[in-house]
């Protein structure tokens, strides 16, 4: 890094100041699973020394070959995210190239911010046009609403079948969706006096509010892996060891070894949004058992696959992986006159070395919340773990 002498005695904030300044992005430093406190010195959260080589960065440097050079050459597990720290660059790109696309992202969140203010002036002003969309997306419009809405194709399958940016198609996508809304909103407004309202269902309605989980968590899958699969795994060089050599060794994906939990949804830390951007934590946690309280764990949106608490396993171990994300994980509907400091968060972990605690579901006054999971996040790290049940720890990690 041209300028910056790295040393043991650094501290964290300092080694991420300079890569700041210099690159223009946010440096992630990791003290094993969670990041690193930024008041400690490099040489405290660092797990070995490395070669001891001097550590040379150039703005040509992939990102991905950046992090293999942070851990190899001087110990540290590090990843390059954003400048505001909200998401992964992707390991294909230079850091210069990163640093600009970087500048594309927060310009395009800065239009939508705009676009969100303007919206809430004056919600007849919220018809869009076509200079709001992304230039490369103007004469691909209908294409793009037709292969997301018809075919159901993700944002990169689109993004490559048009030969399009991503995050354009991702912008584009996001503005067809407030278009469509406008749409069903004068639809409904003009048929109000042929459809009258239910007041029923207005009561109901008027009486709840929703809350949006944000923050970081992620898929976890658990489930047996036979022996012969981890004396193969345990025969590859620790270098080599990676997803692909584990579903070449077993036959299958990891995904598919979830004959225990198939878990997706947030960690225990989370912030909490209102409808008007009010945001806030959850500090109350409720009081349960997996031993002592299967009625309640029926009642979890997402619930092992198998009775944890009753667990019979015949195999000798375990594939453990945990597949991080972060985002928008859903809203949870609560009564409009609740008082938040009585929501309580219903947490857990599968009682196997994962290292994380999830959030299983939302409690107040001892009743369980409805909670909708159809949010949006993004993949930030991906953990696989081979656990030895009769050591109870550990044995591969990749």
């Amino acid at each position: 890094m041209a300028g910056l002498s790295i040393t043991g005695q650094m501290k964290v904030s300092t080694l991420q100041a300079g890569f700041l300044k210099e690159f223009g992005l946010m440096l992630r430093i990791y003290d094993g699973r969670s990041v690193a406190d930024s008041s400690k010195t490099l040489s405290q959260v660092r797990k070995i020394k490395g070669t001891g080589k001097a550590l040379s960065v150039a703005k040509n440097m992939k990102v991905g070959t950046l992090e293999d050079k942070f851990e190899k050459e001087f110990g540290l597990k590090v990843q390059v995210a954003g400048s505001d720290d909200s998401y992964l660059c992707k390991n294909e790109l230079t850091l210069n190239a990163a640093q600009q696309e970087d500048e594309k992202k927060l310009g395009r969140k800065e239009r939508k911010a705009a676009r969100q203010d303007e919206a809430s002036d004056d919600k007849s002003d919220d018809i869009l046009n076509l200079d709001d969309y992304p230039e490369s997306t103007h004469s691909h419009l209908a294409e793009i609403k037709r292969l997301s809405h018809d075919e159901k194709k993700s944002d990169e399958e689109i993004a490559e079948e048009l030969q399009i940016d991503t995050m354009d198609i991702v912008e584009a996508l996001m503005l067809i969706e407030m278009d469509m809304g406008n749409e069903d909103h004068e639809d409904e407004h003009e048929q109000k006096d042929e459809h009258p309202r239910n007041p029923t269902n207005n009561a109901e309605a008027n009486s709840f509010k929703e809350l949006t989980v944000l923050g970081a968590g992620g898929e976890i899958v658990i489930g047996t892996i036979e022996s012969q699969f981890v004396a193969a795994l345990k025969d590859v060089d620790a270098d080599e060891l990676n997803e692909d050599n584990f579903e070449t060794i077993t036959g299958q994906p990891w995904s598919e070894f979830d004959d225990i939990w198939h878990f997706y949804g947030p960690f225990e830390e989370f912030t909490l949004e209102d409808s008007v951007g009010n945001r806030f934590g959850c500090d109350s946690y409720y009081d349960w058992d997996w031993d002592e309280n299967e009625e309640l764990i029926e009642n979890f949106t997402k619930k092992p696959v198998k009775n944890l608490w009753k667990l019979s396993i015949s195999e000798n171990y375990l594939v453990i992986v945990v597949n991080g994300e972060k985002g928008n994980w859903g809203k949870i509907k609560v009564p409009k006159d609740a008082d938040i400091e009585q929501l309580e968060v219903i947490s857990g972990d599968s009682e196997f070395d994962t290292e994380y605690c999830v959030t299983l579901g939302f409690a107040l006054k001892d009743e369980i919340l409805e909670w909708d999971q159809d949010g949006d996040t993004r993949g930030t790290h991906r953990i696989i773990k081979i656990f030895d049940i009769a050591q109870g720890e550990v044995i591969l990690e990749f």
